[in-house]
């Protein structure tokens, strides 16, 4: 922890502010690395340990099947990682070109999110000077990511086990806080960030709605709020067979960690029931190279000579797509092509990017 970070945390408990006392070991280069952390209002005393500030609720507070996600989190983790054999992986997240195989489940999220996350950058433009949160920020690669660009960046997890791991990308003079939190009741201050993003997180979360909630209540006026590789599930699809054909899912569901997947429609339902605007975006269809950078604007991929709907990896619903030439259709503009651009979102496994805009003014 920075204690020029300090004036963002509140206390989980009460929500009041929070300040250091007794004696701290700090760095050279400003952070403190252990800590007491004193609540204001009702004295309650949490620890910065390693550098990262823990605000997690205790067990009883948070509930069963919070308790056993992080521990299934931990055993998955040590079960799979050999650490040093995956750092040269984990210098090119969310690019792993060369460093995973086709058809591996992990390699599929980590393809999608390589696709995904430079329009998330695009969109969010310069961020020199900018604040964005990381909500369910795992080991931290996008927190690294968004901090080599200049922004001040608070990288949350409920998991101290993974932002243990986080202190991997703290080198080279890039910074960002470590905070271990319930993403369903941030001890953080109102309207503070510009930008919050997450990858494959809300579908982990218990209550979605309620996190969402909690972004919407953490960004200021006009920020935005950026999801990717979320699990999707296609309307003719039952979310217990799909959960089931993933061999990821089946994996972290026998360790007790929380698997959901949702439709289209109840992502965008949570990000509007949080008080935010949604907006979608495709990074095939809707993304254009511009230059060295990209182009984000409805549609203007789909202009491309040669688009083409995928048949690999898909549902049944996309293969037909593809075998009909579909994506001639996609190309036109009016009802047909807006129908046809929702089919495919509605009943196939595509990728996409969820935005919610904190609107400028409140509602009245």
């Amino acid at each position: 922890m920075r204690t020029d970070f300090l004036n963002l945390y509140r206390c989980p408990k009460c929500r009041d502010e929070l300040e250091l006392v007794g004696e701290s070991v700090v760095e050279d280069a400003g952070e403190v690395r252990t800590a007491r952390l004193r609540c204001v209002a009702c004295d309650a005393r949490f620890d910065v340990r390693d550098g990262i500030v823990h605000l997690l609720p205790d067990e009883q507070e948070l509930g069963e099947v919070k308790t056993q996600e992080l521990k299934g989190w931990e055993e998955v983790t040590d079960a799979e990682r050999d650490l040093e054999r995956h750092h040269a992986f984990w210098e090119k997240l969310p690019h792993v070109e060369g460093l995973a195989s086709e058809g591996d489940d992990g390699a599929t999220h980590w393809m999608q999110a390589s696709v995904s996350f430079p329009v998330v950058q695009a969109l969010m433009g310069p961020l020199e000077g900018k604040t964005v949160l990381d909500v369910g920020a795992s080991f931290g690669w996008a927190a690294r990511r968004f901090a080599e660009k200049g922004a001040r960046v608070v990288a949350a997890d409920m998991s101290s086990h993974f932002l243990g791991l986080a202190s991997y990308y703290l080198k080279d003079g890039v910074y960002f806080e470590r905070l271990c939190a319930d993403a369903e009741a941030m001890p953080l201050a109102d309207g503070i960030f510009d930008f919050a993003f997450c990858c494959a997180t809300l579908h982990h979360f218990e209550h979605p709605g309620r996190s969402l909630g909690e972004i919407a209540r953490l960004l200021r006026p006009g920020g935005r709020f950026f999801a990717i590789n979320e699990a999707y599930r296609p309307l003719p699809r039952p979310a217990g067979k799909l959960l089931h054909e993933c061999g990821q899912s089946r994996l972290h569901l026998s360790h007790g960690i929380n698997e959901q997947v949702f439709t289209h429609r109840q992502y965008k339902r949570f990000i509007v029931e949080a008080g935010m605007d949604v907006e979608v975006f495709h990074p095939r269809w809707d993304v254009a190279a511009e230059g060295e950078g990209l182009r984000v604007e409805k549609n203007i991929g789909l202009k491309r000579a040669d688009f083409q709907i995928s048949e690999q990896g898909g549902s049944a619903a996309r293969r037909l797509a593809h075998r009909l030439g579909i994506e001639a259709l996609l190309r036109r503009s009016g009802l047909a092509a807006e129908l046809a651009r929702q089919f495919l979102f509605q009943f196939t496994l595509s990728y996409r990017i969820l935005v919610g805009r904190k609107p400028t003014t409140t509602p009245r």
